[in-house]
């Protein structure tokens, strides 16, 4: 005897099979989005030190070399896009004619604090 059809058990086994693989594809798509957004915040961060960067060496070529005082500067924070990133600057004079510039940046993701920071000296010329 033949039977024609599908049996309750099989058509639920169809759907528990179908929605294993929708909800393994729902969080590859939400751990993606999240990855995504991470990489944006890291993005923002680098370009806000970089910012801070130039603004530096820009102030060496107009007000020169001794403007730029060694310690930590003053943390600026700034909200863009959304999210609070919080910048600080340090300043040491490896010589009388050299200095480092260290720029952190940081800000809270997923309640943990992440940063980015850059380096970079800079020489006074004559």
């Amino acid at each position: 005897m033949s039977k024609k059809g599908v049996t309750y058990l099989e058509l639920i086994l169809a759907l528990a099979i179908v929605s294993y693989v929708v909800l393994a594809f729902a969080q590859l798509l939400f751990r993606n989005t999240l990855s995504v957004q991470s990489s944006q915040f890291r993005t923002t961060a680098y370009n806000y030190a970089v910012d801070k960067m130039d603004e530096i060496k820009n102030m060496r070529e107009s007000l020169g070399f001794d403007a730029i005082s060694p310690g930590s500067w003053t943390a600026e924070s700034s909200e863009i896009n959304g999210k609070v990133f919080t910048r600080l600057v340090t300043v040491s004079a490896l010589s009388s004619s050299l200095k480092r510039i260290y720029i952190e940046v940081s800000w809270s993701e997923g309640g943990q604090t992440r940063d980015v920071e850059i380096t970079s000296m800079i020489a006074a010329y004559n």
